[in-house]
C-alpha cells in the first residue's frame, strides 16, 4: 500500500478483461417511450379487471328492474371481460402466447360491442388503446423476442428511470 494515497495497489499487468456487450432490444415499446409490451399488457389487464369489477358491482343490483334489456348484455360483457382479462394477465406473467391473443380479441370485440350496441365511443377507443399492447406483445412472443429468458434484455420501463 501507499502510504501517501492510503489506496491499495492494483496492477494491470497481465490480466485478461472479457468484454460482454449487451444485445440490443429487439422489442416494441408500447407507445415508442413508454414500456415494453409485457409491463403494458400487465397494466391495461389490472385497469381492466378493476374496470369490470366496478362495473359488475355498480349494474349487477339493477338488473331485475323492467325495461334494462341491454343490462344483461352488458353485464355479460364484464363477465367475460374480467375472465379475459385474467387470462391475458396470466399470459403475459407466464409467456403464453394463446392467453394474450384470447385478451386482445375481446378487447377488439369490446370496441365493436361499444359502438354497434351502446354507441359508446370512449369505451371503444379505451378498448382499442388496451388491445394495442396485446397485439404487438404476440407478434414479438410470435417471432420469438419476448421469451422467459430473452425479457431481462427486452425489459424497459419508461425509458431509464424504472
Amino acid at each position: 500500500m501507499d502510504p501517501e494515497n492510503q489506496s491499495p495497489d492494483v496492477t494491470k499487468e497481465g490480466v485478461d478483461y472479457v468484454q460482454h456487450e449487451q444485445p440490443a432490444r429487439q422489442g416494441h415499446t408500447c407507445c415508442g417511450i413508454c414500456c415494453d409490451t409485457r409491463t403494458a399488457v400487465i397494466v391495461v389487464n389490472i385497469i381492466s379487471l378493476g374496470f369490470a369489477v366496478l362495473g359488475l358491482i355498480n349494474f349487477a343490483p339493477m338488473m331485475d328492474r323492467p325495461g334494462n334489456e341491454q343490462l344483461s348484455l352488458m353485464i355479460s360483457a364484464f363477465a367475460i371481460g374480467i375472465i379475459c382479462s385474467a387470462l391475458g394477465l396470466f399470459g403475459a406473467m407466464k409467456f403464453r402466447k394463446i392467453f394474450v391473443l384470447v385478451a386482445g380479441v375481446w378487447f377488439g370485440i369490446e370496441a365493436i360491442l361499444g359502438l354497434v350496441l351502446f354507441m359508446d365511443w370512449i369505451g371503444a377507443v379505451i378498448a382499442v388503446c388496451f388491445m394495442y399492447p396485446h397485439i404487438m406483445l404476440f407478434r414479438d412472443m410470435q417471432r420469438g423476442i419476448m421469451t422467459a429468458e430473452r425479457y431481462p434484455n427486452e425489459k424497459d420501463c419508461c425509458g431509464t428511470c424504472c
